[in-house]
């Protein structure tokens, strides 16, 4: 997920007329391995049977060839005979697909940045020469990590870990607890403003509302202070 972000953010800082060649570049590899990997384990004619392995083992060493051969130094295991005319001629190409080829759209995303005209700064101008940048990608970075180990977390604790999915986070809660037959549910205490559930609204209201069956448990924030009471109202944090 951070990767997939760091990519799209890096073709539009580069423009458009780049987004077509980097494409071509990242996908040449990998086309010329499965193209050839698929035909050598579904084709009896063209030579492929001097794999000694079948199954995934067999699989395994044919995709470990091809995948050398573009990319590495052109190895394969011992349980592929690599020496026939099929597996020298598709070798071949694919070492030259994959270590020469993408030279060209190279070439070309090289020219077409060359071709690109500087544009002065402007108020919507991203920094990418400040600490602003690093900032942002190491806060990306630390987010995503501990929500994935919070996850992890609940697994290795024996839970049953759902990912929803909807425009609003009180549609997808009331409609799997509806699906499933959700009995008991756990808010965390929210920091948002009286004035903010005013304008936005309650999704431990909405929930009660629409879901009469189940208990809700609201966990507060923090401890409670001399006099027994949390500070704030209960809400969205859905734990």
């Amino acid at each position: 997920m951070p990767v997939a972000g760091l990519v799209g953010c890096a073709l539009l800082l580069i423009g458009a007329l780049a987004e077509e060649p980097a494409v071509h570049a990242t996908l040449v590899s990998p086309v010329a391995i499965l193209v050839f990997t698929a035909i050598s384990t579904t084709s009896d004619t063209l030579e492929t049977s001097s794999l000694l392995n079948h199954g995934p083992h067999g699989l395994t060493e044919i995709l470990y060839a091809f995948t050398s051969a573009a990319g590495n130094n052109g190895s394969a295991f011992a349980g592929l005979s690599a020496n026939t005319l099929w597996y020298n001629t598709t070798l071949g190409i694919a070492m030259l697909l994959g270590r020469f080829f993408l030279i060209i759209p190279m070439l070309v995303l090289a020219g077409n940045l060359a071709r690109k005209k500087a544009v002065p700064p402007s108020a919507g101008t991203f920094p990418v020469t400040t600490p602003l940048l690093s900032t942002l990608l190491v806060s990306v970075v630390v987010i995503v990590g501990a929500l994935t180990e919070n996850i992890s977390f609940a697994e290795r604790l024996g839970a049953n870990v759902v990912k929803l999915r909807s425009a609003k986070v009180v549609d997808a809660l009331v409609e799997f607890a509806r699906k499933e037959g959700v009995t008991h549910v756990i808010f965390g205490q929210t920091a948002r403003s009286r004035w903010n559930l005013l304008l936005h609204g309650s999704i431990v209201n909405r929930f009660l509302n629409e879901v009469r069956d189940a208990t809700v448990h609201v966990v507060p924030i923090s401890r409670p202070d001399g006099n027994g009471e949390s500070p704030g109202l209960p809400d969205d944090d859905v734990r």
